[in-house]
């Protein structure tokens, strides 16, 4: 919950946000009555933003008009600037896309996601560097290519790489073991299936590069038909060289002008957008660094701040905790080395829980609580 000075601040962010983005409109086409719209003219009110920017007392003041006109001019302003139209409970419960899920490509990660990732909204996986974040958006590259009934949606995906060049030495060790990785679907099938024609990778840089692509290049590809998913591996190095500490409105702006455009291509569309994040150190209330030698999620949070988390509809954190060394049973599924921590932060439909799990050649394995106790 947001209070006191940070919920103003942020009220004055999204307030800002939106007044800069709103589309400027002819307001000769707006239906209201002739002699309001000439009452805006006459106060050289030019644009929606100047209208909005005024309080309705002050409307009345500049532009002589009474309190109904005002009113009726305002909810009929804002329903021609809010393009989508409201939904109820009901008709989300009743829209089978609201349940449907991808899948991350493993029983168990499923299991633990109730069914993967869903197809509305923006999922962050957060984590440090080598905890397995890009491994798992590499793997839903691939489980989106699948059938329907085996978890996928039976298209391509969009890989934004906005710091190091794409993983493609390791795209193509997780093909090879596709058929290894995916016991759970007939080999045949496996085979069929055209995985490297059908992740589409981007390069952005900046900003700018960033903002082009979602906006303009990506929609080419969704209105096809040829994704129906979209990762960001990061949205945090877009910001990390590009804004001081004096510019949070300007940085706020972005990441709300970024969100809401992914979630205008995730409910158009019906897709799954994941984001890759990073962390930053948390502060105890002396000011110095946590410490948490097991765990490093403990000791972490997900960069961008407030402003990004309300963007998302469901965040994850990915961590290493410790080595282990698997028993014969296992070790067909799990080499030795590091174990993953995949953490529920928030979702709607989820309970703050964890799932462990490992990389090995064929790519990402959850374990099952039977076969971790027994590590």
């Amino acid at each position: 919950m947001i209070c006191g000075k940070d919920a103003e601040a942020w009220d004055y962010i999204q307030i800002f946000f939106w007044l800069c983005t709103c589309q400027e409109m002819d307001l000769d086409q707006l239906d209201v009555n002739p002699r309001v719209i000439a009452a805006i003219k006459r106060a050289n009110l030019k644009s929606v933003r100047e209208i909005f920017n005024l309080s309705q007392s002050d409307l009345q003041r500049v532009t002589k008009l009474s309190s109904v006109d005002v009113q009726y001019l305002l909810k009929t302003i804002s329903s021609a600037v809010r393009k989508k139209h409201v939904l109820t409970a009901l008709q989300l419960f009743k829209d089978k896309n609201q349940r449907r899920k991808l899948s991350l490509g493993c029983p168990v990660l499923d299991g633990f996601l109730q069914g993967g990732i869903p197809l509305t909204g923006i999922t962050e996986i957060a984590g440090e560097s080598s905890a397995g974040k890009t491994q798992i958006a590499l793997q839903l590259a691939l489980s989106i290519q699948y059938p329907y009934k085996y978890g996928g949606l039976e298209s391509g995906a969009v890989y934004i790489c906005t710091e190091d060049a794409f993983p493609n030495k390791r795209l193509q060790q997780l093909i090879q073991q596709q058929a290894n990785l995916r016991d759970d679907v007939p080999p045949i099938v496996v085979q069929k299936i055209k995985f490297g024609n059908r992740i589409f990778v981007e390069h952005t840089a900046d900003l700018d590069a960033f903002r082009n692509c979602i906006t303009n290049r990506i929609g080419i590809l969704l209105s096809r038909g040829m994704v129906r998913l979209i990762i960001v591996d990061s949205i945090a190095a877009l910001f990390r060289c590009e804004f001081g500490a004096k510019d949070s409105v300007l940085k706020a702006k972005y990441l709300l002008m970024f969100g809401a455009k992914l979630h205008e291509l995730s409910s158009q569309f019906q897709i799954p957008i994941v984001c890759i994040n990073q962390v930053t150190d948390t502060m105890d209330t002396a000011g110095r660094a946590v410490h948490s030698p097991s765990c490093t999620a403990q000791r972490v949070a997900p960069a961008l701040g407030i402003t990004w988390s309300n963007q998302l509809l469901m965040r994850l954190m990915a961590s290493r905790t410790v080595h282990f060394t698997q028993t014969a049973n296992d070790a067909h599924q799990h080499n030795r080395g590091a174990l993953r921590t995949l953490r529920v932060i928030f979702a709607p439909h989820l309970p703050q829980t964890s799932c462990q799990y490992t990389i090995n050649l064929e790519g990402v394995r959850g374990i099952k609580e039977d076969i971790l106790a027994g590590l």
